[in-house]
């Protein structure tokens, strides 16, 4: 893996909830790991196999080797919050990378 195509800065963050003083509780997102990460564009074939509809912005980020990124976390890459949709843990299995689908939701609270 080229160190260089990670050139991208993102930060996972996961959901957590807190309870006030009052009692309620509300979801939170905190901070997991901020890592370094390389975009790939998806070519058509990619595209419309990860079941995107057009109106979606659909994006495939690469990291080093990880095991700990579930699909219940979110990235931020520049301001911009991504919902993770799918999770490959060691694609090419010789544990160098994961690969990280992820895309812009219309809520992203």
């Amino acid at each position: 893996m080229n160190p260089a195509k990670l050139n991208s800065r993102i930060i996972i963050q996961q959901k957590t909830s807190q309870t006030d003083g009052e009692g309620i509780t509300k979801v939170v997102w905190d901070e997991f790991i901020t890592i370094w990460a390389g975009k790939k564009p998806l070519n058509g074939r990619e595209f419309f196999a990860a079941g995107a509809e057009n109106a979606e912005n659909v994006v495939r980020y690469e990291v080093r080797y990880r095991t700990d990124i579930r699909t219940d976390m979110r990235i931020i890459d520049q301001g911009r919050v991504l919902d993770i949709t799918s999770v490959q843990e060691d694609p090419y299995e010789n544990r160098t990378r994961t690969h990280l689908m992820a895309k812009e939701g219309p809520l992203n609270a």
